[in-house]
């Protein structure tokens, strides 16, 4: 072996067999590693470790676990450090094996196949970890080990030498970390610095052992400086620490190495292992173990929670309780923390998918692990630099000139970090060697300022404005249905406001119509009654019509009044009856009144105004009798509106008034004096017809509809 190989071993210590034993419990079955020799005796809790409790419910699982290294006599490495662990385990029913030995006693056989090694390559090692054990269960013959010597040979040559530190962060979840525990991430994050006692708990023992990882990979450069996390006695890092006295600014390295990074979280006192079985309790409670971050799947740690931590954080449901009152003020995030940590969650949120919780969805930096560490050792570094300025405000002043303070930086900007977490940070070993290894004025090289003092950025405004009109999508569709629901019932109340309206004017319309009814019904009987009141009176008077009278037979005609509603038609039929009776042969002497015998035609005087005419008696029939008219007289504005038909007995005294009869009409009611159906040459007043002037014709447009239908004969 060169001295290169020497100085640099390699990664891959060893792989070996666990199974489980129905009596003696889990044992190291088979090891192959470096020199041909069986390390696995060395670590008495690997078997434990390697096959964690509640495996058995999976069907395949992982567990990362730390092994603490003693070298013995003839061993390559001669200063006691740690190694890492990582296995697979799967089972495999009894009765499917082509070679069973005696001491399979159960109806299921598991097993785990493990890795060491001296860094913690989890995520290489796991993909051809995972290959070969479903390969070793699947040949059915756990005698034939010739798999897991080329496993181990394959590891070797790919793991010959040191590995950069991004192959580290293969197969962290460090965005579900986030995507899980939100602004929680932060206070993880600022607990494990304070040093406190940190209990995971969880049923899935690889997303338990990873999720650890991701937390302790924040910490700039910590990945690859965990040679003293497996035993509080280790402190190694710190025995071969030395104070950075020169800065290149291009270089990370020299950047990091110059502020004092990483901070060695798990030094003199402290304890990691993610995943710690039962048997490995008896070191927690150890007076030398002041510290440490572990992991656990069984829910007995539950039960004496106060007992073994501080901070119990729960991955079935994503709870961060903070047992120990004295980290309750120093973990409160203050208004910038929370700022900060919430960019960084919406971040991998807008880029999140379930298929693939590792990938952003696409090719951009922004939400990805890398820029999850990248804000991360931003934040770090800032907040370094800020509490190196606060114990140089505190050691120089106050006051301070104005030429002694930084220009840019108003106040103490350590005060948006919390000053109760600083407080309690400089209690602890981590800022012991911290502040003996670094620069008093670090704020000239990185500056001291949260990363998130100040305004909002445009980014950030958008972002914040589009979650509050997302926020607002419940409240928007409630008011638009209760705008729809109003809008409906305002239009079914105005519909039903104007069908009652229209009810009403239906109702009233129904009742006026009742009551014209009602009033034509009474006018009606009234005029029936006064009618029969006349024709009685007629039939009493001695100038009464009698049917044994001299009057000739064309005298003896009934009068009656006409029942059509057109006048015209009345008076029309009425002249057609007596031009076909024919009338007297005396011609009347006046156009305006006549004097006859006994065969004369009635007489029309548009002058007189006598009383309502009464109407005349019939042998065969009663007319019916309609109200009396107004008469003209001198003083009426239209003195020749109406006419008077006199009818006149022979036989009777012409100057009594009661042996008269006559009917009142309108004047356009009278039939023309030329009939254009006449063919006959002779001269109309032979007739009867009376010549009426145009100008006598005033119609009753004063009148109701009534009274111009009802006419007189």
């Amino acid at each position: 072996m060169s001295d290169d190989e020497t100085a640099s071993p390699p990664l891959i210590v060893g792989v070996c067999v666990v199974g489980f034993h129905h009596t003696r419990g889990p044992e190291v079955e088979f090891w192959i590693g470096e020199n041909g020799e069986d390390m696995s005796n060395r670590w008495p809790n690997l078997p434990f470790q390697s096959l964690p409790d509640g495996s058995h419910s999976h069907e395949e699982d992982y567990s990362y676990f730390t092994l603490l290294y003693e070298p013995q006599p003839g061993d390559v490495a001669t200063e006691p450090t740690t190694y890492f662990g990582i296995s697979c385990n799967r089972q495999i029913r009894a009765d499917k094996l082509l070679y069973k030995d005696a001491e399979v006693t159960r109806s299921t056989v598991q097993k785990s196949v493990v890795v060491v090694a001296r860094k913690p390559i989890f995520g290489p090692i796991r993909e051809k970890l995972a290959v070969v054990t479903r390969a070793y269960f699947l040949q059915a013959n756990f005698q034939d080990r010739t798999i897991i010597i080329t496993l181990y040979n394959n590891l070797v040559q790919l793991f010959h030498s040191d590995i950069a530190e991004t192959d580290l962060y293969n197969g962290m979840t460090l965005r579900e970390l986030v995507h899980r525990f939100k602004y929680k991430t932060l206070v993880l994050f600022k607990a494990l610095i304070l040093e406190p006692r940190i209990l995971f708990f969880g049923s899935n023992t690889e997303l338990l052992c990873s999720s650890q990882f991701s937390l302790v990979s924040l910490i700039p450069g910590l990945i690859e400086r965990l040679e003293d996390c497996a035993s509080p006695s280790l402190n190694s890092y710190e025995d071969t620490l030395k104070k950075s006295t020169s800065l290149r600014s291009s270089d990370r390295e020299s950047l990091l190495a110059f502020m004092g990074l990483p901070l060695q979280a798990f030094g003199k006192g402290g304890l990691f292992n993610p995943y710690t079985p039962l048997q490995q309790l008896e070191t927690l409670t150890k007076a030398d173990t002041k510290f440490y971050l572990i992991g656990s799947t069984n829910s007995l740690l539950l039960s004496q929670k106060e007992k073994f931590a501080d901070i119990l954080v729960n991955i079935d449901n994503n709870s961060v309780e903070i047992l120990n009152p004295e980290f309750e003020s120093p973990l409160q995030l203050t208004t910038c923390d929370r700022k900060w940590i919430d960019s960084i969650s919406h971040a991998v949120d807008d880029t999140w998918s379930d298929e693939d919780n590792n990938d952003p969805g696409s090719i951009v930096f922004t939400g990805s692990e890398d820029f999850i560490r990248w804000k991360f050792e931003e934040y770090l570094m800032a907040l370094l630099s800020s509490v190196k300025y606060d114990g140089y405000l505190q050691k120089y002043g106050p006051p301070l000139s104005p030429e002694d303070l930084l220009p840019t930086i108003d106040g103490n900007p350590a005060e948006d970090f919390n000053m109760n977490w600083i407080n309690r940070w400089k209690l602890t070993n981590n800022y012991r060697v911290f502040h003996k290894f670094t620069d008093e004025e670090l704020f000239d090289v990185v500056m001291p300022k949260h990363p998130f003092t100040g305004s909002f950025s445009l980014e950030e405004v958008q972002r914040k404005l589009s979650q509050q009109m997302q926020n607002l999508a419940p409240a928007r569709d409630a008011i638009a249905k209760t705008f729809s629901t109003g809008s409906q019932r305002v239009t079914t109340a105005f519909g039903n406001f104007w069908a009652e309206i229209e009810a009403m004017r239906e109702k009233e319309r129904a009742r006026r119509d009742a009551q014209k009814f009602a009033m034509r019904q009474e006018n009606a009987d009234a005029e029936s009654v006064a009618g029969t009141d006349e024709l009685n009176t007629a039939k009493a008077s001695p100038s009464s019509v009698s049917s044994g009278s001299s009057v000739s037979s064309r005298r003896q005609h009934h009068i009656t009044l006409a029942t059509d509603s057109s006048p015209v038609s009345s008076w029309t039929r009425w002249a057609q009856e007596r031009r076909l009776r024919g009338f007297g042969s005396r011609k009347p002497s006046s156009p305006r009144s006549t004097s006859h015998g006994s065969d004369s035609p009635p007489s029309v005087d548009s002058k007189s105004t006598p009383p309502a005419a009464s109407p005349l008696s019939s042998p065969s029939s009663q007319p019916p009798t309609l109200p009396s008219r107004p008469h003209a007289t001198a003083s009426d504005p239209t003195p020749e509106s109406y006419t008077t038909i006199s009818l006149e007995d022979p036989n009777s005294n012409t100057n009594n008034p009661s042996t008269a009869s006559s009917i009142e009409l309108p004047m356009h009611d009278v039939y023309p004096t030329n009939d254009p159906d006449d063919d006959d040459d002779s001269d109309d007043s032979d007739l009867g017809y009376v010549p009426i002037s145009t100008k006598d014709i005033n119609p009753w447009d004063q009148h109701s509809g009534d009274q111009q239908s009802e006419m007189a004969t």
